[in-house]
């Protein structure tokens, strides 16, 4: 019989003035129709082999807010009992939370959040890939640093049973960005500092999202959260033929 389709699922703006993450990951949606529509074989078969979810913007409020009054705004717009506004939503996810590298405080702008998972739309983001039940890929597309993140971001020094598969489906990922434009990114690794409450580690432990990761995406700090227009193209292009690459050794290692 056929085997059972998996599941990708790319999310990215959970941070809101992370504008890149949100147009690579609606140039991998156009990629996927277009590809599909034009009959690109390498694309018929990965639509063959995966149900996949695009969320371009997950923190909407806090979107809207960076493009009408202020560009550099991170976190959620929940208001908070002391007058400030907002919850990273990066903090916030019941693995580790509030323990390390987020801040009880609510002006912070690694604000945990008055209880883990407070946020409706992280609630949202886990009650729908548990709906699914069928994703074996988890991205969850930042700026900036052009690193590949694996679990766990609440520990780094944890070994994770699916490290080697982690390993070379991000290598496989690194060689095709190169390939495409030249550019290094660094990793595969678990990032370099300890983080609590991230949503990468909650659905790669709870979820069982084997393939649960972060990209950060370009660059490494010149231009920093405000990229240029001038390299949205060749960031969308790297990063579309790093998720065909890491998709084609996932699907053959579930």
């Amino acid at each position: 019989s056929p085997r059972a389709k998996k599941g990708i699922y790319v999310d990215s703006a959970i941070h809101a003035r992370e504008w890149i993450s949100t147009a690579v990951n609606l140039n991998i949606l156009l990629n996927l129709l277009r590809g599909y529509t034009d009959k690109d074989p390498q694309v018929v078969e990965l639509l063959n082999a995966f149900d996949v979810t695009i969320v371009p913007v997950i923190n909407v409020d806090g979107y809207v807010y960076t493009w009408v009054t202020n560009r550099m705004w991170r976190k959620t717009r929940r208001p908070n009992p002391d007058g400030s506004f907002g919850v990273d939503m990066n903090r916030n996810a019941p693995v580790e939370w509030c323990q390390r590298g987020a801040s009880t405080t609510p002006s912070s702008d690694i604000y945990c959040g008055p209880y883990a998972l407070s946020e409706p739309e992280l609630i949202a983001t886990f009650d729908y890939i548990t709906l699914l039940s069928n994703v074996l890929i988890y991205w969850n597309l930042h700026s900036y640093g052009q690193e590949l993140i694996i679990p766990y971001a609440y520990d780094n020094t944890i070994i994770t049973p699916d490290r080697d598969h982690h390993l070379e489906a991000g290598g496989r990922m690194w060689e095709a960005i190169q390939i495409a434009t030249g550019l290094s990114y660094d990793g595969p690794r678990p990032p370099n500092g300890v983080y609590s409450g991230f949503a990468m580690d909650y659905i790669y432990d709870k979820l069982k999202v084997k393939y649960s990761g972060l990209i950060e995406l370009r660059d490494t700090g010149r231009y920093g959260f405000v990229l240029p227009e001038s390299q949205i193209c060749d960031n969308s292009r790297e990063i579309w033929e790093g998720f065909k690459a890491h998709a084609s050794f996932a699907l053959n290692n579930p």
